[in-house]
C-alpha cells in the first residue's frame, strides 16, 4: 500500500490502524457482523478479540451490540468469569434482551 492509497475494508483498517479502539471496532465488525467474507480474516480477528476479551465485552455493552454479544458468547470468546462479569454489566446497564 502506498501513501495516499485509500483503505477500503474493515480488515485492512484492522491491520493498519495504530489505534487499539479502531482495531477493536474493525475486528468486531469483521468477526461479529460479517463485513468480510474471507474466513482467514474472520479467524484472525477472532484471535485478536479473544486476547482482548475484557475490552471486547466493555465495547459490546457500551454500543448495546446484542448481536455481537451473542456471536461472541456462541464462539466461546469469554472465559467463565468474564461471562459472569458481562452478564452483570448487562444487568446494570439494563441490556438483558
Amino acid at each position: 500500500m502506498k501513501a495516499g492509497d485509500r483503505i477500503n475494508t474493515d480488515y485492512e483498517r484492522f491491520l493498519t490502524s495504530g489505534q487499539e479502539r479502531i482495531r477493536l471496532d474493525m475486528a468486531i465488525r469483521v468477526f461479529c457482523h460479517g463485513t468480510d467474507e474471507d474466513t482467514g480474516h474472520r479467524q484472525r480477528c477472532g484471535e485478536y478479540l479473544r486476547m482482548r476479551h475484557r475490552a471486547l465485552a466493555q465495547r459490546l455493552l457500551e454500543d448495546g451490540d446484542l448481536t455481537g454479544i451473542k456471536v461472541c458468547m456462541t464462539a466461546g470468546m469469554f472465559p467463565a468469569e468474564e461471562k459472569e462479569r458481562l452478564l452483570s454489566m448487562a444487568v446494570q446497564k439494563g441490556r438483558t434482551d
